[in-house]
């Protein structure tokens, strides 16, 4: 977090095999190593600076199931034998350093790699000349998905006119690396690698951590083909006849400690769990909301963001919750997933019901200086690798964040509202109330802040350590306060008084409103900036304001933290041209001093941010530029290859270039990014729920692009809601409900 983030210096430390792809902030781009190395060289077994780290490749194919991802090179293997951080990984483990197919000893040439399904891949390959093939005649399709470890299917077919015999080999190797050491930490001292075990029908790799928990990749293969197993690979010699088709099958499983493995004769065939991880996916998109529209890429954005984040559903010991993003954060993140749940409420209300649940259960309970936990504080990032076994580092789960507790209680409150779900609430009050305590103990000077001697710089969304300063250039001095942090315990202590009132704690609530109601009066005195017509950035340790025009203005529209004419003043003060570029809402002016459109936070485009922003105004009734900014994420999206909206993208104008310029180093998939696509949909259809449960849809502001729109599966309380938006030649729609569900109570403003 040291770094300035500029396009130049990401090229350039990249080429110095230096991280920059990732932090601890739901698949932030910024060097966690590099930052302990500075801010807490104690906490993590980091390299000295002139140790040279292994560089983390930016180019990569990665597909996801549960615990299990892979992360393929551009043809589609795990080469380099550990270095590009490709592997297959499970728990923050690397269980396969090295895995290559090959044909008479040569890598085929690549034809295609198609890993759309996010759970599932297919590769097409051509031979290369051989002892006995030409160049060309053998075909290769290789077939891999991920269903409590990884399977594959390798097809060859034989379109030369002659019978030939090729040699089939799979390389394979495992580091059992933790992944804080594929980005660059260099341990003391590592674990005990075992001699490799080799069987008839399959091969244990094995490895035994520090703290004394065996680690084992077990790779089986075969069927109508002999395998012989060495300590490095699978050889097979397969006989073609002309015209003809021969497969072969290989499984790799995981095992930490004493979870179970199968034997070779006991797993099931490859074509079994491709099919069964489809039907899961099939049963598990039947319960999400589904839309349809005359617009192809709003289609294919929103199947694609639903699938995403489907994939990216992670298991922890203690239930299900969304990874921040791919490859290196597929872990639970408070902030990252409180958002996401917050952006898809309405499409997919068992994403919050399980991130509520998950966070609560590892809700601090006492006070720690190393993982910064306190009681009732929410977690920000959880590993569960060999290094925070051993408390190698500080995520076991780390709570250095100053957002994850009030975005808790907000999401906790519309969660209700929207599905009338009332019995994880008082399961979880306990929760709420030590939530709302921490709250109440940690404001300083009135406000909620961060600073001090924590792994993370800075600990709001902006988590860069150049994202926080002053309009003279210089970066904020001492604690922060954060503008929308302050928005956030508003609407928390908002969202508690409402489910105090429900559970008859009359006294509570009224305490918790009055609270919110001095602190609203407050923040306006200390963060408007009336020549700007925004809030400041943030206050420092001694009062002085960050004072300079950025995005985070825009997530307090909608909280009722600003009176009604500030929220309108920053909703049009955020449309100006040196904020929107075309493409999106910048993260920092382009009048600011710091403003540079290639860094992380101070002047690029977030995807994310400006859903946030979009919301809050579709939530004022300031339609247009709703409208305005969703139609210029769906122009940048129009030049994506895979259907996503990027984790960030650089805040060049459209009139500097004619298409957005990507970051170049992004996660993909990224939750909060595919969620912000449902967010900023839902948002231009004017969609709220109020108190008594009823659905309101207000003046709908979609972009004409989109045609006749229709949503279906709405859940709305106990039931599901659809509703048709037809087009106009006037602009104006109308709507029409198809369903209302179980009697859904729908009001159309």
């Amino acid at each position: 977090m040291l770094f300035q983030r500029s396009f130049l210096s990401v090229v350039l430390l990249s080429m110095l095999s230096t991280q920059l792809c990732f932090s601890e902030d739901g698949g932030r781009k910024t060097s966690q190593d590099a930052r302990f190395q500075a801010e807490a060289r104690a906490k993590e077994n980091s390299p000295p600076p002139n140790e040279e780290k292994p560089a983390l490749a930016e180019s990569r194919l990665v597909i996801k199931h549960g615990k299990h991802f892979l992360v393929l090179d551009t043809q589609g293997m795990i080469s380099g034998n550990g270095a590009g951080g490709f592997g297959l990984y499970a728990d923050d483990t690397r269980y396969l350093s090295n895995w290559q197919v090959k044909i008479d000893g040569k890598t085929p040439k690549m034809l295609s790699a198609n890993t759309k399904e996010g759970f599932a891949g297919k590769f097409l390959y051509s031979n290369l000349k051989g002892p006995a093939a030409a160049e060309g005649t053998v075909l290769l399709q290789r077939e891999l998905t991920l269903r409590n470890g990884l399977h594959e299917r390798v097809s060859l077919t034989n379109y030369s006119t002659d019978k030939q015999t090729v040699e089939l080999a799979v390389e394979y190797g495992a580091d059992f690396a933790d992944m804080f050491e594929v980005r660059g930490s260099v341990r003391k001292k590592r674990g005990t690698f075992s001699p490799t075990e080799v069987h008839a029908h399959s091969i244990n790799l094995k490895y035994t951590g520090l703290d004394g928990l065996p680690i084992n990749s077990r790779i089986s293969g075969g069927g109508t083909h002999a395998l012989r197993w060495e300590k490095s690979k699978a050889i097979a010699h397969i006989e073609l006849e002309a015209g003809k088709t021969s497969s072969i099958e290989f499984s790799v499983q995981t095992q930490l400690g004493d979870e179970k493995l199968l034997q070779a004769s006991d797993m099931a065939p490859f074509a079994e769990q491709l099919r069964d991880n489809r039907a899961d996916f099939d049963s598990w998109r039947k319960k999400t909301a589904s839309i349809s529209s005359a617009n192809h890429t709003l289609n294919a954005l929103y199947d694609q963001a639903i699938r995403d984040l489907y994939i990216l559903r992670q298991p922890t010991p203690r239930g299900w919750c969304i990874a921040a993003g791919l490859p290196w954060f597929a872990v639970a993140f408070g902030r990252d997933e409180l958002i996401t749940s917050l952006q898809t409420l309405p499409v997919a209300p068992d994403i919050a019901r399980d991130v509520l649940n998950v966070l609560a259960s590892y809700q601090g309970k006492k006070d720690d200086t190393f993982t910064e936990e306190r009681k009732g504080k929410i977690m920000h990032e959880l590993r569960l690798g060999e290094m925070a076994r051993c408390k190698e580092i500080p995520f076991i789960p780390y709570y250095g964040t100053v957002d994850a507790t009030p975005l808790f209680l907000v999401l906790m409150g519309r969660y209700v509202r929207w599905t009338g779900d009332e019995e994880l609430a008082k399961k979880l009050w306990p929760n709420i109330k030590d939530a709302l305590a921490f709250l109440e103990q940690s404001r300083a000077g009135g406000y909620l802040r961060y600073g001090g001697n924590g792994a993370l710089s800075n600990q709001g969304w902006k988590d860069s350590g150049d994202s926080i300063m002053y309009s003279n250039g210089e970066l904020v001095k001492g604690t922060v306060a954060l503008c929308e942090v302050q928005a956030y315990l508003y609407e928390s202590w908002k969202s508690a008084a409402e489910l105090a009132n429900r559970f008859g704690e009359k006294q509570l609530s009224n305490d918790l409103h009055k609270r919110a109601d001095l602190f609203r009066e407050q923040f306006q005195k200390d963060f408007w900036m009336p020549d700007k017509n925004t809030v400041a950035l943030a206050l420092d340790g001694s009062g002085k304001a960050c004072d300079v025009v950025a995005s985070n203005a825009g997530h307090l529209l909608g909280t009722g933290i600003l009176s009604a004419e500030q929220e309108k003043l920053v909703a049009d003060r955020l449309v100006e041209s040196d904020m929107f570029c075309g493409w999106g809402i910048r993260t920092l002016s382009s009048k600011e001093r710091r403003y540079n459109p290639m860094s992380y936070h101070d002047g690029s485009v977030w995807p994310h941010d400006n859903g946030m922003i979009v919301s809050g105004m579709a939530d004022l009734g300031k339609g247009e530029p709703a409208r305005r900014v969703m139609q210029g994420m769906l122009d940048a999206a129009a030049y994506q290859t895979n259907d996503r909206l990027p984790e960030l993208f650089c805040g060049f104008s459209k009139q500097q270039f004619s298409e957005p310029v990507p970051y170049p180093v992004s996660c993909s998939p990224q939750a909060w990014a595919a969620g912000s696509v449902i967010q900023m949909l839902l948002a231009n259809l004017h969609l709220n729920m109020d108190k008594s449960g009823t659905m309101h849809v207000g003046a709908v502001t979609l972009p004409e692009s989109f045609g006749e729109l229709t949503v279906q599966g709405l859940h709305v309380r106990n039931g599901k809601a659809s509703l048709r938006f037809p087009a106009a030649n006037d602009g104006s729609r109308k709507v029409e409900i198809i369903d209302r569900g179980n009697g859904v109570p729908i009001v159309l403003d």
